[in-house]
């Protein structure tokens, strides 16, 4: 599933290495996880860019029903369907988080999951990691 992974024949990402002359905000590396601070009444949207590994004409899909989300907090996807039609077509999805202002979250950190489903290929997940306020070291 994961190219760079070493898995193969049907999978949606690819890790390429890069070298970096600038910082990049921890959101928007291109991991198909997402691990974010979201303070109450905060929206964060990020984009990920996927490249299909496998073989074409394949489709994947995500739904609400699909995520396992926080408590006080959704979670909407603006691409939830991916319809590659070439090997190596890359494709972009956007994935905005909402943490709502009236739930009460009592718990430093949540943890999720976004699942993509295909008819031809094992369901990929995409992990979600939330903390309130700002990241603590340990």
């Amino acid at each position: 599933m994961f190219g760079g992974a070493g898995w193969h024949d049907g999978g949606l990402w690819r890790w390429v290495a890069v070298l970096c002359s600038g910082t990049i905000h921890e959101g928007q590396l291109n991991y198909p996880s997402f691990a974010m601070t979201l303070a109450s009444g905060e929206n964060k949207t990020y984009s990920r860019i996927v490249t299909k590994v496998g073989k074409a004409n394949s489709t994947y899909t995500t739904r609400v029903t699909d995520m396992v989300i926080p408590d006080g907090v959704v979670v909407v996807v603006h691409n939830p369907t991916l319809i590659f039609t070439e090997m190596n077509q890359k494709l972009t999805y956007e994935v905005t988080f909402r943490r709502s202002s009236i739930v009460e979250i009592n718990a430093p950190y949540s943890e999720g999951a976004m699942a993509w489903h295909s008819r031809k290929y094992l369901e990929l997940l995409s992990l979600l990691s939330m903390c309130e306020g700002q990241w603590r070291s340990s």
